[in-house]
């Protein structure tokens, strides 16, 4: 798969699943929590830029992607932060 391909694909279900799996860790959410991408870092999961800063760099550890600064103080939901990652996320190198 390439990163040019289609909204929608494969590659953009897999990052979809795979970023509210790192939410869902980041947040500690229960089990009984629904996460999907209209939810609201603040006014749902209570998180704000500072703790999206954390949830970045799990997200460098297990997806190998990055945001930059700008770009994180513009997400509000999950699917913002999921379209963010598809559209401008930068690969890392592994430690």
């Amino acid at each position: 798969m390439t990163l040019n391909e289609k909204p929608g694909g494969k590659r953009a279900a897999m990052l979809e699943e795979s970023v509210i799996g790192i939410v869902r860790e980041a947040v500690e959410a229960k089990p009984e929590q629904t996460i999907t991408r209209q939810t609201s870092f603040l006014a749902e999961l209570e998180i704000d830029s500072l703790s999206l800063v954390r949830i970045d760099t799990l997200l460098q550890a297990k997806l190998g992607l990055a945001l930059a600064a700008d770009d994180i103080e513009k997400i509000e939901t999950v699917g913002d932060l999921i379209d963010a990652l598809a559209l401008r996320g930068q690969p890392v190198k592994p430690d």
